[in-house]
């Protein structure tokens, strides 16, 4: 993360507390969206229609 605003009401640390948060999110997000894509693969009619391409 390079820019973002209001980066002067940051308290001391503030950046490398933000930087971690911003770590730990992309990888919860990184989940999330497996979790969609293999409920669509499990749901019926779900995981068959690629078959028929």
């Amino acid at each position: 993360m390079d820019e973002f605003r209001n980066q002067e009401n940051l308290q001391a640390g503030g950046k490398t507390r933000l930087q971690q948060l911003l770590n730990v999110n992309q990888a919860l997000m990184t989940v999330y969206v497996m979790k969609a894509a293999f409920k669509d693969l499990w749901e019926p009619g779900g995981g068959k229609s690629w078959r028929h391409a």
